[in-house]
């Protein structure tokens, strides 16, 4: 089960795991006055780089995985801080997480990590369990430089930013709402779906290279060539809604991806026998933003709660292998 969790995860990383895209020369707003009248990927792109561009903001985050054989529903709940010096905290609260299966060993269902990152120095917080052996205090601190992509995937599988890429798959064929609010907030909705391949099509070639790399690295050692891979999630539909409000900022983005059955089956056939069970499989990815440009300051712990870390960071994030 585990490690069907981490395959799930592991597609939505990738996918989302590239930088913004090339999604408009231009940080103009355009304004709904016809829904008929407008282009909803005109509209969804120019939000999608207004709202990455923001210097800060705050996001609630949710992951939802539904269909999981003998599990039923998992998610997932998050929070994350965009400070505008670059500072930023990433929260995941397992204590609200929610498995429908009971009986389950899911020790960490109770407890919270957490990861600051003031400056060149990173802040670590996790279960006890998991930092005991390496320290009596609440937090780890370790600096940049110790730090490498891969170190921190779990953590920054929850980047927002990187959950606005999956809409650069829009196209004309999405619907135009309006007359909806998110938090009272008015906002246009626009609903559509795409699939990964309109995603690649709209990243330039290094960023596309970049997300084939990500590709061999999440699904190299189930066997699978890079060619193999990438046409099994080719196949994955995302179904989008997502929420903008007049000042062109998006509020809230609902992404749903269906079709999984068939990639898992061709990225981990040792899986194949599932494949029937879990044919109504998807994940949900949902983003609540808000306090677009706000002041934020991101604090920094106690000194007498931090204690500095020379090891493996790896080891440290083993809480993705424990979920």
């Amino acid at each position: 089960m585990k490690r069907l969790l981490l395959m799930l995860f592991g597609i939505g990383l990738v996918i989302a795991g590239c930088s913004e895209g090339d999604a408009s020369d231009s940080n103009a707003v355009i304004t709904v006055e016809d829904p008929e009248a407008v282009n909803p990927a005109d509209l969804v792109l120019a939000a999608v780089e207004q709202t990455g561009s923001l210097a800060s903001f705050r996001a609630d985050y949710i992951t939802n995985i539904t269909g999981l054989l003998f599990v039923g529903e998992y998610v997932q709940p998050a929070s994350i801080t965009q400070a505008a010096n670059g500072d930023n905290s990433i929260t995941i609260d397992l204590a609200d997480a929610t498995l429908d299966s009971g009986g389950l060993p899911f020790e960490l269902l109770d407890s919270v990590a957490e990861m600051r990152q003031l400056g060149d120095t990173i802040y670590i917080s996790l279960p006890e369990e998991l930092t005991g052996r390496f320290a009596d205090t609440e937090w780890i601190s370790i600096t940049r430089d110790q730090v490498t992509v891969g170190d921190l995937e779990y953590f920054e599988s929850f980047d927002p930013e990187k959950q606005l890429n999956l809409l650069l798959g829009v196209d004309e064929n999405a619907v135009v709402s309006q007359g909806e609010e998110v938090d009272d907030v008015v906002a246009t909705r626009i609903s559509g779906e795409s699939t990964v391949e309109q995603v690649l099509a709209a990243l330039d070639p290094e960023e596309r290279q970049e997300m084939l790399d990500l590709i061999g690295l999440a699904f190299g050692s189930q066997g699978v060539g890079i060619e193999e891979a990438v046409s099994s999630i080719n196949e994955i539909i995302l179904e989008f809604d997502v929420w903008i409000n007049e000042e062109g900022y998006i509020l809230q983005e609902i992404v749903v991806f269906t079709n999984l059955s068939q990639a898992l089956e061709a990225i981990a056939p040792t899986l194949s026998g599932w494949i029937e069970a879990i044919g109504n499989l998807k994940l949900t990815f949902e983003t609540h933003f808000f306090d677009h440009g706000a002041p934020i300051t991101i604090a920094e712990p106690p000194p007498e709660d931090v204690t500095p870390y020379e090891g493996s960071v790896g080891s440290l994030l083993s809480l993705r292998d424990a979920v």
